[in-house]
């Protein structure tokens, strides 16, 4: 458990802020708005090896953010080595 708290914090705070900055998170991206983006819920799924065999951590994880007074939602799979 301690780990999954540990990925949200990542994606959270250093993941998604790079993201939003490279303009791959939403369309309308502008730097004078970045202080209207709040990350929210991030819900995390391991996938397994009864899933898959991988010798990296994988997941898929839901995403829900606000962006310029919008709320979004981004599906993603991340690979961790």
């Amino acid at each position: 458990m301690e780990k999954i708290e540990a990925e949200k914090q990542w994606l959270r705070y250093t993941v998604l802020p790079s993201i939003l900055s490279n303009g791959r998170l939403v369309d309308n991206y502008s730097e004078s708005k970045v202080n209207s983006f709040h990350v929210g819920d991030i819900d995390i799924d391991v996938i397994g090896h009864s899933e898959a065999f991988m010798l990296t951590f994988c997941y898929r994880t839901t995403i829900n953010f606000e962006y310029d007074g919008q709320k979004f939602q981004r599906k993603m799979v991340v690979k961790y080595n």
